[in-house]
């Protein structure tokens, strides 16, 4: 669906006599504030069940990308900055190389590399975590804290990066994210042209697109008061299922 259907579809459903004017410009606003308010319903629905029929929803927005190239900090940890288009941080693995003996010797040196998931550690309680023997960070219990644009990588003294004489070198970290999603910005001549439509293409699928589309009517609806929004929100909203169920979110 491009973003003059997406204009379209919403003045069909709107449309009604003596109905308010509106505005393209509010129609970018609305549909740019709509967006955002579906992404974080569809990441909470994430973080609560992250099973295929949310995987599905949330595929057109979620990223991966590795990182190679890490600054210490003052604390003796790792940090890298997070992508531009970053919105939300679902996995992150930190993957090591062992190239001296350590004292436990569960891994010896070796170019395989070993691969641990890292906890999210919230920068509020960076110094109880550190001071518990038994959840403090450890090269096989690494944690990430998110402060700013960065991203910090919480290990121990064993590790260090390539180079640095340490036993265990930090090589790259992979990480999962939602992405931000793009801004739309429908112009006058896309929006009332005979010809070619050249609006972007939304980057959600067919059925994401509707639910957008039905969220802004509803928005519209309720800032016009019209009467018709406590019609429209139960004819179009989706019949909850369990896999949503424990994400309260509207219309996904």
């Amino acid at each position: 669906m491009t973003v003059k259907e997406l204009f379209e579809g919403f003045l069909i459903e709107k449309k009604k006599e003596e109905s308010p004017h509106f505005h393209l410009r509010e129609f970018n606003y609305y549909a740019n504030e709509v967006i955002h308010e579906w992404i974080d319903g569809i990441v909470l629905a994430f973080q609560n069940e992250k099973n295929q029929k949310v995987l599905d929803v949330i595929k057109s927005i979620k990223r991966y990308k590795e990182f190679t190239s890490f600054s210490p900090t003052l604390k003796g940890n790792f940090k890298f900055t997070l992508p531009d288009d970053y919105r939300h941080l679902s996995n992150l693995i930190v993957f090591l190389r062992v190239v001296k003996p350590i004292r436990d010797k569960c891994y010896p040196p070796s170019d395989t590399l070993i691969e641990f998931k890292a906890l999210q550690m919230s920068p509020d309680l960076e110094a109880s975590v550190k001071q518990d023997y038994f959840q403090r960070p450890r090269y096989f219990r690494p944690y990430y804290s998110i402060v700013g644009d960065e991203c910090e990588i919480h290990t121990d003294s064993n590790v260090g990066l390539p180079g640095s004489g340490a036993p265990i070198e930090l090589v790259k970290v992979r990480m999962d994210y939602i992405k931000t999603p793009e801004e739309i910005n429908l112009t006058y001549d896309q929006a009332y042209s005979e010809g070619e439509d050249t609006s972007q293409v939304l980057e959600f699928d067919e059925l994401a697109c509707r639910h957008i589309r039905k969220m802004l009517i509803q928005r519209v609806m309720e800032r016009d008061s019209d009467p018709r929004v406590q019609t429209h929100i139960p004819i179009t909203q989706l019949k909850r299922t369990p896999d949503l169920v424990s994400a309260d979110v509207r219309n996904v």
